[in-house]
């Protein structure tokens, strides 16, 4: 696993060093899940593939970081007394404060590959991880895979069993667990989509903030295509039961995105990965954002793309956020070999791109306002127009075969006050035409404005 910090002064990610496990063997498949908790300084890095109790049996490894150097540090290797092989203990590990989850999808104490959890408490005095409580699914069966990729926060836990066949084979679930006084973690509720049906998936990512949840469903046949995914917010009602409050789709969604294989949420805002999204190159991968509105149901607000996204670099397969900024996982990357894999940052930006004009209309001038950008910084304004899946780029007469969104005019420096503006024509060929427009400056990306030439 390779750790890379921010360095303020250089305004950039710095590497800080590799981690490797005290007892380095082959096919471990250590580093294959990652977790990072800055303000304990920790690192946990499962190894699904170690095999203490057998092949593939798994194990985790946990990091300190050491104040005075600030190089992390082996802290400890959180091994089960039950562990048995092809178990894969170790395929998610959360950290929140002193707890640590751990997944553990082929436990098959309900049945072949049906599942299980384990929960870590740290010993504050001794600095020891005590295994504190193993959790199955209550009406676990074979194959559900509970708990291969879950989350913990503040004493509430989601873990997701995916191959779930209680609406369909296949078709997965959710249970949610909440810390209680005595230490242990208790069933809270087991929910499903309320649309669940044969093959979905439901529950393979999951997200908890507070009373708010999000669970991925990749697999979901839409409107859209098959396996084009979807992901659905829950929230706990005043009785603490889970209500789903909306379902989530891409307004672009097509057969085969993989919509909601990651999900991320944090207050108002819902992030949901699409590694097989294919609007610039076959499975290149993107990551959605949505936005509550004030009658409680989401929209979508933008759509992240790798700036270099490539054929089959499946980004957005992970991803985090953090304060409004994401680390987008771009897993089979070639920028440094093949399928090495890379991650791609976007910036939380406050500038907003809008229209100087309502109607956007073919054979006249068209204006773009950025406002909220950072003065004296240089804006580049892009635009896709798309029509029976081909691109054409405004302000020429020819049809154009391009792979990414097309630079509009030169940059702009941004004034004062924070805003620039674009003004172009619109050729007539335009007409009918679908497209959007969206602001990069300084490593960060505006809204996107969609528009339908008249």
């Amino acid at each position: 696993a390779y750790v890379y910090v921010w360095d303020d002064n250089k305004g950039k990610w710095t590497f800080l060093q590799k981690l490797l496990p005290t007892d380095f063997r082959a096919h471990m498949k250590f580093g294959m899940f990652v977790w990072a908790d800055d303000v304990n300084g920790r690192i946990a890095v499962g190894a699904r593939g170690d095999d203490p109790d057998g092949p593939t049996s798994g194990s985790v490894y946990l990091f300190k970081r050491n104040d005075s150097s600030g190089i992390f540090e082996f802290e400890q290797k959180l091994l089960r007394s039950d562990g048995g092989p092809d178990q894969h203990y170790g395929c998610s590990v959360i950290l929140d404060g002193d707890w640590a989850m751990v997944g553990c999808y082929k436990d098959d104490d309900n049945g072949h590959y049906s599942g299980s959890v384990y929960f870590w408490k740290l010993n504050k005095w001794t600095g020891i991880w005590n295994m504190k409580q193993k959790l199955t699914a209550y009406d676990g069966e074979d194959d559900d895979k509970f708990g291969r990729y879950n989350h913990l926060r503040n004493g509430v836990a989601v873990i997701g069993a995916s191959r779930d066949d209680n609406n369909g084979e296949d078709s997965g679930s959710a249970y949610i667990y909440r810390l209680g006084q005595n230490g242990k973690f208790a069933l809270e509720d087991h929910i499903f989509a309320n649309d669940a049906g044969s093959k979905g998936r439901f529950g393979i990512s999951s997200w908890v903030d507070g009373d708010v949840a999000i669970f991925g469903s990749y697999w979901a046949n839409t409107q859209a295509g098959m396996q084009a995914g979807s992901a659905y917010i829950f929230r706990r009602d005043s009785n603490g039961d889970w209500q789903q409050e909306d379902k989530l789709v891409a307004e672009d969604g097509h057969k085969e995105q993989f919509f909601g294989c990651y999900v991320h949420i944090s207050g108002n805002t819902a992030y949901v990965g699409a590694y097989g999204d294919s609007e610039h190159v076959t499975n290149g991968g993107a990551v959605y954002v949505f936005r509550r509105k004030s009658n409680g149901g989401w929209k979508q607000v933008n759509k992240l793309v790798a700036w270099n996204v490539s054929f089959g670099d499946n980004s957005g397969r992970f991803f985090d956020v953090s304060d409004g900024n994401l680390l987008m996982g771009s897993r089979f990357d070639d920028g440094a070999g093949t399928d090495v894999g890379a991650a791609v940052e976007f910036r939380y930006a406050s500038f907003h791109v809008q229209a100087t004009s309502n109607t956007p209309q073919a054979g006249k001038m068209f204006g773009i306002t950025l406002t909220g950008g950072e003065p004296s910084r240089q804006a580049m304004l892009f635009a896709d127009y798309k029509r029976d899946g081909r691109t054409y780029m405004p302000g020429h007469n020819v049809l154009l075969d391009l792979l990414f969104p097309n630079i509009v005019g030169s940059a702009k420096l941004i004034d004062a006050s924070g805003s620039a503006q674009w003004a172009f024509s619109l050729p007539m060929r335009l007409s009918g035409v679908k497209g959007y427009f969206q602001i990069a400056s300084v490593g960060v990306k505006s809204n996107r404005l969609l528009i339908q030439v008249q």
